[in-house]
């Protein structure tokens, strides 16, 4: 061989401040996916491309079937005719004009089975975001209110009726 000197170089970083910065930023990522995992609202992640990118266990329950039947897939082959809803046009509006909404509506399970929820449906860097509350026993209870009120006033009516008919008055007397 030639004899020529053979230069080593070496280098040495230390990178304890980027595995700690990591290490907040999994403990951080952690935390919020804790929170909302574990929120009483449904909590769902639609891509831009209306692909479930999460949802968290309220939605599973909210919408009657597990989780991984919906990740990955596209929003309205899991829901058919959900394209022709009003809660469409408000994920579509989010994401193509950044429109935030809210609204409370029916929903009807292809089982027939009815729901109502109230949504809040805002855009986000990864698409939209959807956060639902099952409001059926409120919606239930008004409506029994209001048929209860229905009867009181025609109770009310036919007793008036009634009472004013069968009055006698005091020259009668």
């Amino acid at each position: 061989e030639s004899g020529a000197p053979i230069y080593r170089v070496a280098t040495q970083e230390d990178i304890t401040e980027r595995r700690q910065a990591e290490e907040a930023l999994r403990r951080s990522e952690m935390r919020y996916r804790r929170t909302l995992d574990n929120m009483l609202e449904g909590v769902q992640i639609l891509s831009h491309d209306y692909r479930y990118l999460y949802l968290n266990t309220s939605a599973e329950i909210q919408n009657r079937r597990p989780n991984s039947d919906l990740l990955g897939n596209h929003f309205v082959d899991m829901w058919p005719g959900i394209d022709e809803t009003l809660v469409y046009k408000a994920i579509w509006q989010s994401l193509e004009e950044g429109n935030a909404s809210s609204m409370e509506i029916e929903f009807t399970y292809p089982d027939g089975m009815v729901r109502w929820f109230d949504l809040s449906i805002q855009p986000i860097d990864e698409g939209v975001l959807i956060l639902s509350f099952d409001i059926t026993e409120r919606i239930q209870v008004e409506k029994a209110l209001r048929k209860s009120e229905e009867r009181h006033r025609q109770i009310s009516g036919l007793i008036s009726d009634y009472v004013y008919s069968g009055t006698v008055s005091a020259e009668g007397v």
